[in-house]
């Protein structure tokens, strides 16, 4: 799935960042003046703009890969695959040593991809109707530009529809599934705002 998610920094990250940017210079007083070279050599991990906890919204597109033995089987007629748009909602935390930063976060996100195929008989269909990752992220910061790569565990739900009217049959039923996702992205941040493009994987 690829998705361009715009992403916020909650106020209690905006407060924790403020403070972590005060707490050197009211440690050393107001008269207290830092050698050159200080930071440089005694400072160590210095807090970047991508550090706190964030909250966001989703949205993007998604497509599948029929993976499926029946839908070549010698009875089917045609297979597939209606491509969706989805929405939803992370949050994570970060943290940033340098240009490095690592995090987790969490997600989820509804309506996805269907899946259709067709017998002479019969038609059966499958469609997510949500699913959600909890993964890590690393990635690598200049300023307030970050790419980064993810990954972890993903789990939903998906639809099913059985419909074979010429023998009187018709069913649904939903099932959930856990898999894994891995993904890349790239991040720019401006202040209390941000913006990700993001591409995810997601095996179910």
């Amino acid at each position: 799935m690829a998705k361009l998610s715009a992403i916020f920094s909650a106020p209690l990250s905006l407060t924790a960042l403020l403070l972590a940017a005060a707490t050197p210079a009211l440690a050393d007083g107001p008269s207290y003046e830092k050698p050159r070279g200080y930071q440089e050599r005694y400072s160590g991990c210095q807090p970047g703009s991508f550090a706190g906890t964030y909250i966001g919204a989703a949205a993007g597109f998604s497509w599948s890969n029929m993976d499926n033995e029946v839908a070549t089987s010698p009875d089917s007629h045609s297979g597939t695959v209606h491509n969706a748009f989805t929405a939803g909602l992370l949050a994570g935390r970060n943290w940033q040593c340098n240009g490095f930063v690592y995090g987790v976060e969490g997600d989820v996100n509804f309506n996805g991809p269907k899946t259709t195929i067709i017998y002479k008989d019969a038609l059966l269909s499958s469609a997510g109707s949500w699913y959600s990752t909890l993964r890590g992220r690393v990635g690598i910061s200049d300023d307030d530009f970050m790419v980064f790569l993810t990954g972890g565990l993903a789990f939903g739900g998906m639809d099913h529809e059985f419909d074979a009217r010429k023998f009187g049959v018709q069913s649904s039923s939903s099932t959930f599934g856990i898999g894994y996702t891995l993904g890349a992205g790239a991040e720019l941040n401006r202040g209390m705002w941000g913006v990700r493009l993001e591409a995810l994987y997601v095996d179910l």
